[in-house]
């Protein structure tokens, strides 16, 4: 979801900034009418509430829509919010005589850093989401009052062509790709970490927000002024921060303390994102060509946003997102320390001609094509189920890392041919040995981490990947005596185990064995008779292991992948002797489809996002719709086992509110059963329940949060539940 949040905005950041780029070359009343006629129409869009047209209707995939309701949300606003930084920066610098307006830059992004910081701690605590949104629409009207003044004000053409004519010439392109590179090396990087450290490292709630204040400090420290980046220092941190990161994602690295790797990923982030954005810095134009600069800067972001959030879920099937944006950014970097050899000559960089002759752009063109050519063929052969010339998945051939090494490594040979007469410059020696260590280190980043792609998903059964993230499945010896288990894998989070050994593959595991708090309640309804049951959330199907000849199993999934990975991977659905049945589909939006009441006996909300339940299943009106598919005195079941959030007093308070009790079964590790330790609300309002022996004796009263609210669809606060 963040990710596809991300990928709208920086598309819609890049339509801001083109329309910007485009405005600029306008007329001054003419920008003054478009604009103002813009910023009027916006004024539609007003307040942002969204639709309930935009709710899922299915299975389908969520991309399209997500981007549709923000589109028809918070498009044309926050396109006119995107245009806003560079068309302001524009008519200063045309108004003041050419004068340099990039410090706006930073303080535009200290404006979004605030805004990043205090909306978790300040705003969602304190405000329902019907409030935020009329909070932000008054908000909005009185930017385009401003920004339609500012607009009248600046309409003269008076300065237009003495800003022009003394700008210099037009930056060119080779110039505009190393924009484009820089934004979308940072963008990627962005994005990669981020999702590398919520699935690989720690699901923790707001992790999300260190990467990109990260990402905005560095701009506004950038762009504020020259002397907060230092490229001697920051390039070579630079070299130290790529192969350190290469080392820390692959499967030989060992920080297992969660602050330390967080402050080291945070850290080498940092330097890079110094790097990336201080080149930029260093590279901006005059304020004539301001626009054409942030335009190429956005299309950069935007690539990277396409990059994580589109592509790498539709045609990978692992997370191999960071990997392949570390090494690609090194090999940038090595790009950036060949352009800049000129300084050793006393050139100016934009004099290097590198790339510009014809027939360099064919051959590093083919090259390139050549490299990215393979890898769509091997993509697109593995997603269509036609492996072609070879038949295995991609990276699992060792022709993979052959081919894309030696392609990468004819691009190196190129390009040290192309430059061997530099060495006859002797004050730049020093420049083409930090060339050639830095294109060393680039290449042993790129192979280390083919090398260790190909051992890590060697002992997977499957690997697959979509929107809603990548599942892995694999064989392992258990901690106990029984033998080996299948796990199936959710970034970090165990979805569920079986042990391959016969007889011991019913035995439930994981967070669902017989004293769990799920164990618990099934075993005890069991004991009247035949029972119907409701499980929010399939994983590898163990609660199905409890269902005997003449009950009703109803399960309900989001994710398409997960059905078929139960049901061909693992036996617990189907040596279940029940009926069972699985409905695909946002579990809310199915219950509240169904006209008639279901009549369970029981509902399991099992359903996890990262490691804790979705916000949309721990409303009150998610509450009332299983109480509403549930039978008078049947018993709501939710799993809140979580290290960073305490979400059984949510569930309390909800239940109080409609008249029933709820407590809590923890229970602690159990090695020898592969049972994990797991924390479970029962809510039920039947008679003498708790009281039951295997019950009373574990089952314990919830401690409420002071000040906590009960949440709504419209009113929630993961702050006030962090641990």
């Amino acid at each position: 979801m963040w990710t596809s949040c991300m990928l709208f905005f920086q598309v819609a950041l890049l339509g801001g900034y083109a329309y910007a780029h485009w405005l600029n070359g306008q007329s001054g009343r003419t920008q003054t009418v478009v604009h103002g006629v813009l910023l009027a129409l916006s004024f539609l869009s007003l307040p942002i509430l969204p639709s309930p047209w935009w709710k899922p209707q299915g299975a389908e995939d969520p991309l399209l829509r997500i981007l549709g309701l923000l589109t028809a949300t918070v498009g044309l606003p926050y396109f006119l919010l995107a245009s806003t930084s560079p068309l302001l920066q524009s008519w200063y610098s045309r108004s003041n005589g050419g004068a340099m307006p990039y410090r706006f830059f930073a303080l535009s992004n200290a404006g979004s850093m605030l805004g990043l910081l205090t909306y978790p701690v300040l705003v969602e605590p304190n405000l329902t989401s019907g409030q935020q949104a009329w909070m932000w629409s008054i908000s909005y009207i009185a930017f385009v009052l401003v920004c339609g003044t500012v607009a009248l004000r600046s309409r003269s053409d008076r300065h237009r062509e003495i800003a022009v004519s003394t700008a210099g010439a037009p930056p060119r392109w080779s110039e505009r790709l190393v924009w484009m590179g820089l934004a979308a090396a940072a963008s990627a990087l962005l994005l990669a970490v981020t999702n590398h450290l919520t699935q690989n490292v720690a699901a923790i709630p707001f992790l999300w927000v260190l990467p990109l204040s990260l990402y905005l400090l560095s701009f506004i420290l950038c762009f504020d002024s020259d002397r907060w980046y230092n490229r001697w220092l920051f390039t070579r941190l630079a070299a130290v921060a790529l192969p350190a990161l290469a080392y820390e994602i692959s499967g030989e690295g060992d920080l297992s303390n969660l602050k330390v790797a967080l402050a080291f990923f945070c850290s080498a982030l940092f330097v890079l994102f110094m790097v990336c954005h201080g080149e930029l810095a260093r590279r901006r134009p005059a304020p004539a060509y301001l626009t054409s600069f942030y335009l190429m800067v956005s299309v950069g972001g935007a690539i990277g946003g396409l990059l994580i959030g589109f592509a790498a879920p539709y045609f990978l099937n692992a997370l191999y997102d960071l990997p392949i944006v570390v090494s690609l950014t090194s090999f940038l970097l090595v790009y950036l320390l060949w352009i800049g050899r000129a300084k050793g000559t006393g050139k100016a960089e934009s004099a290097v001609t590198f790339l510009d002759a014809p027939y360099d752009k064919v051959v590093i063109g083919v090259l390139i094509t050549a490299l990215l050519g393979y890898i769509a063929i091997r993509l697109g052969a593995v997603r269509t189920g036609s492996p072609l010339f070879l038949h295995t998945a991609f990276l699992h051939s060792r022709w993979d890392a052959r081919v894309m090494l030696g392609i990468a490594g004819a691009i190196a040979l190129y390009v040290l041919w192309r430059g061997r007469g530099a060495l006859d410059e002797k004050s730049n020696v020093e420049g083409w040995v930090m060339f050639v260590i830095a294109a060393g280190i680039a290449v042993g980043i790129a192979g280390f981490l083919v090398r260790d792609q190909l051992n890590s998903v060697g002992d997977s059964r499957v690997l697959v990947r979509n929107f809603y993230g990548a599942l892995r499945v694999y064989d392992t010896n258990s901690d106990g005596s029984k033998g080996q288990v299948r796990v199936l894998m959710h970034g970090t989070i165990d979805h569920g185990e079986e042990f391959l050994t016969p007889k011991f593959e019913r035995l439930a595991t994981s967070y669902y064995t017989a004293t769990s708090g799920i164990g618990l309640a099934l075993r005890n309804l069991q004991a009247t008779g035949p029972i119907n049951v409701g499980v929010i959330g399939l994983g590898a199907g163990t609660i199905s292991t409890y269902g005997r000849a003449g009950d009703n199993y109803t399960f309900y999934d989001i994710n398409p992948l997960v059905p078929h990975i139960a049901n061909t991977q693992f036996r617990f659905l189907r040596d279940s002797t029940a009926t069972k049945q699985i409905v695909l589909g946002d579990a809310r939006l199915s219950l509240e489809r169904e006209q008639q009441s279901k009549q369970f006996d029981l509902v399991a909300v099992d359903a996890f996002s990262g490691d804790a339940i979705p916000v949309h299943l721990l409303t009150r009106q998610a509450f009332a719709l299983y109480w509403r598919h549930a039978k008078p005195d049947g018993i709501l079941a939710v799993h809140v086992s979580n290290h960073y959030l305490n979400l059984a007093p949510v569930v309390a308070l909800a239940a109080a509110e409609d008249g029933k009790q709820a407590m809590m079964v923890s229970v602690d590790e159990d090695a020898e059963t592969e049972g994990a330790a797991s924390d479970w609300v029962l809510v039920t309002s039947r008679s003498g329940f708790f009281d039951q022996p295997d019950i009373k004796g574990v089952a314990e009263k919830i401690t409420p949060i002071r000040g906590l609210r009960t949440w709504t669809d419209d009113y929630s606060n993961l702050y006030k539940i962090l641990r």
